[in-house]
This record gives structure tokens, sequence and C-alpha cells, in this order.
């Protein structure tokens, strides 16, 4: 009988405290040795709790709120975890203060997003670390690369950015957060010879390619897992005359150069959160799972590897 490793990938959590979550249970559940998570953690924004005579006011998702006592509070700061932002309670003044003051508002942002981070290794270590479920937990190209340092503290939960890792005694792990430059210039944005430089580098550790993992933020360009809309100089969708979002491939050369030249067994990407979804490069089976974060959904790939190839994978949702 082969010996068969079970594998559950995610990504692009952003902030979820209830995705993150349910990707513990569901490694679990799903009887997995291994999670992976493939980048993009921290959330997109803080939102204010303005403390005002007597009573808290928030906005969350167009809705204003009048918080009345702390059971109120902590619901709305429950809310704003599960869409994945920040809550931060301070006072009208001081938050246009913030506001004037992009250096400081960074500095908060960093602070928060830490913290939240920091409260997941832990609970990682917590439910993982009885079952022996290992935990890679990276970052991507949205998130603040310093945080690697919280991850890196942990005793049990594996940090393996820009590294070559033992998988099990089989398989071999690549990850490299990094992607190719968004319109947003993000933190982890590199352009493409500097990212087909350190992919290079890292190929060149493997002992095994044929048999390894790529967890590559990134997808592979011109492929199933890279299209996106097409926006605008204020970054906006353009839409077609129908209505619909023109959508374009925005994926990364280097890193399809890179499968298409060593063939590992599997890439596992994610990134572009709109394009769920399977292709084969060669012999190596790429895939993204996509992102449903701001709706509190899991959306995972469970894999099932033998010594030489992907026996079976299914995408999951929860």
């Amino acid at each position: 009988m082969k010996k068969i490793t079970r594998v559950l990938f995610i990504s692009d959590v952003h902030g979820s405290t209830p995705v993150f979550t349910k990707a513990l249970g569901a490694a679990a559940a799903y009887k997995a040795e291994i999670l992976i998570h493939g980048g993009d953690i921290i959330g997109k924004y803080i939102t204010p709790f303005f403390h005002t005579d007597g009573s808290i006011r928030v906005e969350i998702m167009g809705e204003q709120r009048s918080l009345k006592n702390d059971a109120e509070t902590r619901a709305a700061e429950a809310a704003v975890s599960r869409i994945g932002s920040y809550a931060y309670h301070t006072e009208p003044e001081a938050w246009k203060e913030l506001l004037a003051n992009p250096g400081a508002m960074n500095q908060v942002f960093f602070k928060l997003a830490e913290e939240r981070l920091a409260s997941w290794v832990r609970l990682a270590e917590e439910k993982l670390k009885p079952l022996g479920i290992r935990l890679f937990l990276n970052i991507g190209n949205d998130d603040f690369q310093d945080l690697g340092k919280t991850i890196e503290a942990s005793n049990y939960v594996i940090y393996p950015n820009n590294k070559v890792l033992e998988l099990n005694e089989d398989h071999e792990l690549l990850s490299l957060g990094n992607t190719n430059i968004t319109p947003w210039n993000c933190e982890g944005d590199l352009e493409e010879p500097e990212l087909q430089r350190m992919l290079d580098a890292l190929a060149a550790k493997l002992k095994d390619p044929w048999r390894a993992l790529f967890t590559l933020h990134g997808p592979p360009v011109d492929t199933k897992l890279d299209v996106a809309p097409l926006l605008d100089k204020e970054l906006r969708p353009i839409y077609l005359p129908g209505g619909e979002p023109q959508m374009v491939h925005v994926g990364c050369k280097a890193v399809r150069a890179l499968l298409q030249r060593v063939q590992p067994m599997a890439g596992l990407h994610g990134h572009i959160h709109e394009s769920r979804g399977y292709e084969k490069l060669g012999r190596t089976m790429c895939f993204n799972p996509g992102s449903e974060y701001t709706i509190g959904v899991l959306s995972s790939l469970l894999l099932n590897l033998s010594r030489d190839k992907v026996e079976s994978f299914m995408f999951l949702s929860a």
C-alpha cells in the first residue's frame, strides 16, 4: 500500500480570525498531517471605535452602531475581526491626527497586525501541536515583511519564507511570499528579474525537485489561476459594455518559468482571490484555492500525496 501524505493548503486569510480558526479545525477534521498557509496574513484596514460622551461609535460594513456596554463592544470587535479588519479604540480628534501622519498610522497598523498574528500562532500551537499537525505559516506580498519574526518566535509553527525545507521524508517545500509588482506597490512586491533570481537560488537548494511542493504566493502568468479585473488609474475595475468587469492575466512570469523548467510535483498559489482553480504546466499540478475571507468563508485545498505524485485533490469551502 502506498504511503499517503495529506496536506491542507490555504492562502489569503487577510486577518480574518474565523477563517484562520476554521483552517485549524479543518486540518484536524480531514486528518491532515500538514497545514500550509501560502501568504497574505494581515487584514486590509483599521476600523476606529470612537469614544465620545460615555458611548462608543463605530461603522461596520456601512452600518453605524452606538455601543452602550461591554457585550455590545465585544460583539462589534468580533464582527470587525470576522471581516479581517482591526478594531482600534480612539477619540475623533486623535483619529484625525493619525490620518494626517502616515508614519504613525503605519506603526499602529503594524502593532495591531502583529498582536493578532501572535494570537493566531498561540492558537495554532494549542490546537495543532497535540495532534502532531505541522503548520507552515507564510507571509505574502501584502504583509509587513517583518511579521516573519513573530512566526519565527514560535517553537512549533514554521516560517518557510524564502527557504527550502523538509516537508517529510519524501518531499521538500520551496516557499516564497513575494510577487511581481501590483498596482498597490505592496511591501513584498518585486520586479520580475529579482523574483527570478530569488527563485533560481531557491531551486538550486533542492535535493529532489521532482518530488517537491512549491508554495509561491504569486500564481504563474497566463493560467486560470491569475485572472483578475483590469483596473484604471484610480484602482477601480474597468467594465465592458455588457456590465461585466474586464479580466486580464496578472500572474508572475518568473514563477511560470521556474515551474516549467524545474517541474515540481505541485505549485500551490494564492494572491488572486477570484481565480480559484487548477491547471497543469507540464507534469506540475498548479492550484489556487481562492479566498472569500470577507464573508468569513474558508477556501482551501486538500491534497493526498504519494511519494511520486499528487494522488488526488479536492477544493473545499466552509
